[in-house]
């Protein structure tokens, strides 16, 4: 059972690290285990929704301009392009996590993985850092960004780091790669919340704890979203590798 305080907690957990690179999946199983917080599956459901309708929000303007030009059947425009990369993007994204769903859910209770999934996480966010190009996002970019979205289901890899860096390694500029990384996790979200729903017994009751935490990872998700867009495009992500790298040795020398 989980208190308002513990969902609270949770809930800025959720919203500060699901869009800085860090692994929001990687510390929520850090602290759980290592505070022994029983989360429901629900609640943990609902906070991933949360902050799914923050990037929405913060989006509305490329997801009204998309919705534009598929009303156009325009799939020239930038924004009718990106949505079918979108298209293509969750669809990667959703075999690799259907597919790989029992072996992943299986990584969640193990902190020692968390650990070595965290250093490879900070390995990569310092060396993306040397990569600089402008060009425009491609359907290859949006291949691969589903590629490594899925593969970032494993807690430890950050889904955000995954998704932004493969896409500068491969040549798209900052800001589409940000922006694009963030309505990719909508599709992602939406779609693991209702496999979860519907694959579960689960029991579905809005309690003061889970609007209380939703709530939470709603408002920090907003300002961590906003934060991690201007870091990105002052290519400080190696901050963050420090920091994974550092709380993965924590993590291998208390386990």
């Amino acid at each position: 059972m989980v208190s308002v305080i513990q969902a609270i907690f949770l809930g800025i957990l959720q919203g500060l690290t699901e869009w800085l690179p860090v692994s929001s999946s990687g510390h929520l199983v850090i602290f759980q285990q290592l505070f022994e917080i029983n989360v429901p599956i629900f609640f943990d459901i609902m906070l991933h929704v949360g902050t799914a309708i923050v990037v929405v929000a913060f989006m509305r303007k490329e997801f009204i301009a998309m919705f534009k030009a598929f009303i156009k059947l325009d799939f020239k425009s930038k924004y009718g392009r990106w949505l079918l990369f979108l298209i293509i993007g969750s669809v990667i994204t959703g075999f690799i996590g259907f597919f790989g769903h029992d072996f992943f859910v299986g990584l969640f209770n193990q902190v020692r993985y968390v650990a070595a999934a965290l250093f490879v996480t900070g390995v990569f966010l310092l060396v993306i850092e040397r990569f600089e190009k402008e060009g425009e996002l491609k359907i290859k970019h949006s291949a691969l960004m589903g590629l490594v979205q899925g593969i970032a289901i494993i807690p430890g890899i950050s889904r955000s780091g995954a998704t932004v860096g493969s896409a500068l390694i491969a040549g798209a500029n900052r800001e589409d790669a940000a922006k694009f990384s963030f309505m990719l996790a909508v599709p992602a979200i939406i779609g693991a919340a209702v496999f979860e729903y519907v694959s579960s017994d689960m029991v579905v009751s809005l309690t003061l704890p889970l609007l209380a935490g939703t709530l939470a990872a709603m408002i920090v998700g907003y300002l961590s979203l906003k934060l991690f867009l201007k870091i990105i495009l002052s290519k400080r992500l190696w901050m963050f590798g420090v920091y994974c790298i550092a709380v993965s040795l924590i993590l291998i020398t208390i386990i």
